[in-house]
């Protein structure tokens, strides 16, 4: 069983039938991102755009990136 991290573990699963799984290399470094909400923010949202107008829009959104080493374990059940 893998050593779990006090930030928290991601796991996951890689079928036989990748080939995914044959073609690591020994604890690779990895970075795995996670989106989520996002949504486009009008100009006319902001005060300013009645004061002076020079207002542009955006996009508000979060993300969170998790990185670290890579294990295989072979689970036969």
């Amino acid at each position: 069983m893998p050593e779990l991290s006090d930030k928290g573990t991601v796991r996951g699963h890689i079928a036989k039938a990748n080939p995914l799984w044959k073609e690591r290399t020994v604890s690779p470094a990895v970075l795995a991102v996670f989106q989520g909400p996002h949504a486009y923010v009008t100009p006319s949202w902001y005060p300013s755009k009645k004061e002076h107008g020079k207002v542009v829009p955006t996009w508000n959104y979060a993300v969170v990136q998790a990185h670290g080493q890579l294990e295989f374990h072979d689970d036969r059940a």
